[in-house]
């Protein structure tokens, strides 16, 4: 990664809520602290993290937002969990591949919701008139 990959990485990887997301997976409990122990400085994080900080960082900051269905029931997703810790290139590209299979679902589910009226879909334009 470069520089300002690992720079961009600390300061979007820890939008989640830090009682109920970052803690519940012990490394990215660690990670979390010492990015607050850097006093969110970009510099000092980088030099505190290391190579295996920043991919573990890279996995735990997306598996922190899979869904209980996915965490429980993705075997793959539930190995990432129990590993926990010292994920490989191989386990970053899983992550992103079960990323990619799990939005493969959304609009087939939406449309099959919608199609039996369990829902109904509204959108907004970007730019909104209300939005101003």
């Amino acid at each position: 990664m470069t520089e300002a990959e690992q720079g961009f990485l600390l300061q979007h990887s820890f939008y989640s809520d830090p009682q109920r997301m970052i803690y519940r997976y012990p490394r990215y409990g660690e990670l979390y602290d010492a990015w607050q122990a850097s006093n969110r400085n970009v510099e000092r994080g980088r030099r505190a993290f290391g190579a295996q900080g920043f991919r573990d960082l890279q996995v735990l900051s997306q598996v922190a937002w899979f869904d209980e269905e996915f965490l429980d029931g993705d075997a793959e997703v539930r190995a990432l969990v129990e590993k926990g810790r010292n994920f490989s290139e191989d386990d970053q590209t899983l992550m992103g591949r079960k990323q990619l299979e799990i939005l493969a679902l959304v609009l087939p589910t939406y449309r099959r919701l919608a199609a039996a009226r369990q829902i109904e879909i509204s959108t907004t334009p970007f730019y909104h008139p209300f939005c101003r």
